[in-house]
């Protein structure tokens, strides 16, 4: 039934267009019929790329962004749950963190981590300003430190660690591109190489 239903519509919006009464294309196409995106394989940081990205965090970065790359690689999460972390959110003797809504599955749910990131979070609350105004474990260094968003965390890790950032070039070794999702891609192929259900 349903897919007559569909047929019909389509047919009514063809006749339209035939008819000169619609010339701007069937929204049935468009809406019913979206084109699936292609399926890429995960593209997991290599250990040569994850030596280079904390080589760089220590040369040129700083705590926050160590801690941010901890997590994204021990927990898998995405950056955007990243800039999102507030201090009620962590469970120190869990090892856990908990990921509020909004998130791409709309379901709030636990990340865990391990002694990495517990070392770089313990590295970055010594150094956090507590009068801050805000419970966001991360902020933008200046006077108002306001805390990241999503952009200005991929900002702030694509002037550390890539050789160009806005076109300019900032540094001389570094990569060519950051994707902090990658880390998310790592976790997973690291967990599967462990014997975890895929």
């Amino acid at each position: 039934v349903k897919t007559d239903l569909v047929s019909c519509i389509t047919t009514f919006f063809k006749w339209l267009e035939a008819t000169g009464r619609r010339t701007t294309g069937n929204p049935v196409n468009s809406f019913l019929h979206r084109q699936q995106k292609p399926q890429r394989l995960p593209r997991p940081l290599s250990n040569e790329e994850k030596k280079l990205a904390w080589e760089l965090l220590y040369e040129r970065g700083d705590a926050r962004l160590r801690l941010a790359l901890a997590i994204g690689e021990e927990s898998g999460m995405r950056i955007g749950e990243i800039s999102r972390i507030r201090l009620s959110d962590l469970d120190t003797q869990g090892h856990r963190i908990f990921v509020r809504l909004p998130n791409k599955k709309n379901r709030e749910r636990y990340a865990w981590f391990g002694p990495k990131t517990a070392k770089y979070l313990t590295e970055w609350l010594a150094e956090r300003d507590s009068a801050c105004g805000h419970d966001h474990l991360f902020y933008n260094y200046g006077h108002r430190k306001t805390p990241f968003t999503t952009n200005s965390l991929g900002a702030a890790f694509s002037r550390v660690l890539c050789k160009t950032y806005e076109g300019n070039v900032r540094n001389e070794t570094g990569f060519g591109k950051w994707s902090t999702h990658r880390l998310r891609h790592t976790m997973a192929t690291n967990l599967v190489a462990g014997g975890a259900d895929a």
